[in-house]
């Protein structure tokens, strides 16, 4: 099956392309989570889209659609869906668990 690919004025934020651009701009993302969370967040560096987190490589891993942190090192994650999969808890769980494991130290649990 052939994909054609959209004009740019017939995206929206669903679309992965359109998502993934605004989301690198430190302003925008910060501007969402600000929306999203109902408070002041002071990003920290540069969004990565596309991130891999992975605790060894043999094992599982995600791939966040965004990563940023803040500047109280908290780890922020969006993703966009099209359509329900059925899965999103066990997928936030897996996410969740897999993030929290690589921001503690060895042997603090």
């Amino acid at each position: 099956m052939k994909h054609t690919p959209k004009p740019l004025q017939d995206l929206d934020l669903l679309d992965r392309f359109l998502f993934a651009e605004a989301m690198e701009d430190p302003v925008i993302l910060q501007h969402v989570l600000e929306i999203i969370l109902n408070k002041d967040i002071a990003l920290w560096g540069f969004p990565q889209t596309e991130k891999e987190a992975r605790r060894t490589p043999l094992r599982r891993f995600i791939r966040m659609d965004v990563w940023g942190m803040d500047t109280e090192d908290s780890v922020y994650d969006l993703e966009v869906q099209k359509e329900n999969t059925l899965n999103l808890p066990k997928r936030s769980r897996l996410y969740q668990g897999l993030l929290d494991s690589n921001l503690l130290p060895p042997g603090k649990y």
